[in-house]
């Protein structure tokens, strides 16, 4: 779990690329934006955008708004929650 909180793209490419389903792993920067920290190939194919372009970029300027809003909107819904120090999903 630590390694999904804390990693960078070159330290999380092995483990996301071994899961079997399209995954993106996103933070939230302090403007309340969420920008993407790594992704899998299977991510890259549905979106056709290579991940070294993904990298530090935000919904906004990956997505046409129709995406971006919906996927935004999603992601608060389901963005784990620090608190005390504990995560909660």
């Amino acid at each position: 779990m630590m390694l999904f909180l804390s990693g960078n793209h070159n330290d999380l490419r092995s483990a996301v690329n071994a899961i079997g389903a399209s995954v993106a792993i996103f933070k939230q920067e302090d403007n309340k934006q969420f920008s993407i920290v790594s992704a899998n190939e299977l991510f890259t194919e549905i979106t056709d955008i290579d991940v070294s372009s993904m990298i530090g970029a935000s919904l906004r300027e990956l997505f046409p708004r129709y995406v971006e809003q919906p996927l935004y909107d999603k992601l608060w819904s389901v963005f784990p929650v620090s608190h005390r120090a504990k995560w909660r999903w």
